[in-house]
């Protein structure tokens, strides 16, 4: 079961509540599949005040054992609780109507109402449930510089600092090379998960160039995965009396 329950909502309330389903001894919360919010995560609703009657709209069919609570954020207090005495309800389609007195509170209060809902029933619920997404040719982001100009040295060293790729599908690498005497370059591009190095599936150690190199750009793209960070390392084989280095810059997609 997932559920992500306000801040704002008094927490001896939530307890209330919960205590007094399972205290029913059907303890309903076994068959929900997935808890979310009316109003915030899908759908919306309106409360008359007066008439203690609670319309919810964009949620499809549904019946009162699928309403998990009624709450009232604005007076911080339950006005649904299945199996409690005081805090019962009727429905007549998509419309509830509460037993607890709520005609002296206003319309605009703001209420906070959980409902079960099945994602293999998104259909059958009429749930819409919708990603924003970037067009596609705005969901990358703009170059940024790794390191400029950094010497190569005769053993691996990092070249700038942890790229930050969560989130993110893809990352691309670019890496303009100024030669000079440095032979043999290698790139080593890995992945960084709980502070440790992880080699990359289908990612090898690059080279840059080998014997004496031509001045270049080259770029490389990596499919990140799950992986929070990445990290890029470089080595020349010979560094020569005047070094090589390199600079790179990289962006991300997804």
């Amino acid at each position: 079961m997932n559920i992500n329950i306000s801040a704002s909502v008094n927490p001896a309330l939530l307890s209330y509540v919960f205590t007094k389903i399972i205290e029913s001894g059907m303890n309903t919360l076994g068959r929900y599949t997935n808890i979310i919010q009316i109003g915030k995560e899908v759908g919306s609703y309106t409360f008359d005040a007066s008439l203690k009657k609670v319309t919810i709209s964009g949620f499809g069919s549904f019946n009162l054992g699928d309403i998990v609570f009624i709450g009232n954020l604005t007076r911080n207090e339950m006005l649904f609780v299945p199996f409690t005495a005081g805090k019962s309800a009727t429905i007549s389609g998509n419309e509830i109507t509460l037993e607890f007195d709520t005609t002296s509170y206003d319309d605009g209060d703001e209420l906070v109402i959980y409902a079960n809902y099945n994602n293999s029933e998104d259909y059958t619920l009429g749930v819409t449930k919708q990603i924003e997404q970037a067009p596609l040719d705005q969901r990358y982001t703009d170059p940024e510089l790794l390191v400029s100009a950094q010497n190569l040295t005769s053993s691996y060293v990092q070249f700038g600092s942890d790229i930050d790729v969560l989130g993110k599908n893809k990352l691309g690498l670019t890496v303009k090379s100024d030669c000079n005497d440095s032979q043999d370059v290698l790139l080593k591009i890995v992945g960084v998960f709980d502070d440790e190095e992880v080699t990359i599936d289908g990612v090898d150690v690059e080279t840059l160039w080998s014997g004496i190199g031509t001045d270049s750009s080259q770029y490389f793209e990596i499919n990140v995965g799950t992986l929070p960070f990445i990290r890029v390392y470089a080595l020349a084989g010979t560094v020569g009396s005047n070094p090589g280095d390199l600079t790179i810059k990289f962006n991300k997609k997804w």
